[in-house]
């Protein structure tokens, strides 16, 4: 005789600490088969039904188990139908056995634990940010008069040279203004300059990616501060710790050029260089005729008023500048 597990659903949702409207990662589990409450086999066939295949990459799962329990069919489940069968034997009636279910979307990576004992089955989550990527919680920018801006990741540094690079040799993109880059941006670790809008667009679109709207653009430069000059507060006095910028001081050792990604402090987000080393492009349009894209946060030629959050630049979509460049950013626009 089979001994029985009795199983309860005590939470049946994966999420991961936001609404279902802000990031695309958020995926949904609407019921198992058996249904919840009713007893279970030490094997036979556990049901999960999803309410959208389209938030699980490819289709496919990966189902581990731990402490006790065999998986007849494998590690390497497909989506069907919105629905992954995981045929199970070896559960042992009060022992307590684990299904970690993961699979990969626009959010990352997310692991939904299946704790099963002869009371309950618990669920748990874990979300991990893309590499390189920091996640913005939801918030009110102060951008303008306010907008509501829903989580999202950004992408930690500045797009580099070397990330650059990679993208024309892969891609064959026409860009030619490498003599340029090489004098005020000369290593790999450096930020990418010299690019109009259209090429930090295509980049982005290589990577999967977009580029920051302002309000989302301001909201991250702040580091969860709230009516503060900087990114880092009021204090100019420890402006190149944070921001290099013209001069030097502090932190900051370039006054001829960029900086290499990552060499000075970060704002409260864990966000490099959202002040000075160079202007990043923006998706807004800044005028109404709409021939003309916002950049924020000020360059290594400009002074500290230049880096105050509000602060904006401007410049027409194909003009590429040196000391213009821009970081990523994915989820909810």
């Amino acid at each position: 005789m089979l001994k029985k597990i009795i199983v309860v659903l005590l939470m049946i949702f994966v999420l991961a600490g936001w609404g279902e409207d802000d990031l695309g990662g958020v995926a949904k589990v609407m019921g198992t088969l058996p249904a919840i409450g009713s007893q279970i086999d030490s094997e036979g066939v556990l049901v999960i039904t999803f309410d959208d295949s389209s938030n699980v990459e490819k289709g496919i799962l990966t189902v581990t188990v731990h402490e006790r329990g065999l998986l007849e069919n494998g590690s390497s489940l497909p989506l069907v139908d919105n629905q992954a069968t995981i045929n199970y034997s070896g559960l042992v009636s009060g022992k307590v056995t684990v299904f970690i279910v993961s699979w990969k979307n626009t959010a990352g990576t997310v692991k939904a634990s299946f704790q099963v004992n002869e009371k309950k089955l618990v669920e748990e989550v874990e979300v991990r940010p893309p590499l390189g990527m920091v996640l913005i919680p939801k918030g009110v920018s102060s951008f303008l008069v306010g907008v509501d801006v829903n989580a999202f990741y950004m992408d930690k540094y500045e797009v580099m040279v070397g990330q650059f690079k990679k993208f024309v040799n892969r891609t064959g993109y026409e860009y030619n203004r490498w003599g340029v880059v090489s004098v005020y941006s000369p290593m790999d670790r450096h930020p990418m300059i010299e690019l109009s809008w259209r090429d930090a667009t295509a980049y982005c679109e290589w990577v999967g990616k977009r580029l920051p709207t302002e309000a989302e653009w301001g909201y991250a430069a702040r580091g969860g501060l709230v009516d503060k000059i900087y990114s880092w507060g009021d204090d100019e006095s420890v402006a190149r710790d944070y921001a290099n910028c013209e001069g030097i001081g502090g932190k900051d050792k370039w006054d001829q050029s960029t900086a290499p990604v990552g060499s000075l402090k970060t704002n409260g987000y864990g966000l490099f260089d959202m002040s000075g080393n160079v202007w990043e492009w923006c998706q807004d349009w800044y005028d109404g005729d709409k021939d003309i894209r916002v950049l924020r946060g000020g360059s290594w030629t400009n002074g500290t008023n230049r880096q105050h959050v509000p602060y904006c630049f401007f410049n027409t979509l194909n003009n590429r500048y040196f000391n213009s460049g821009f970081r990523c950013v994915s989820g909810s626009n």
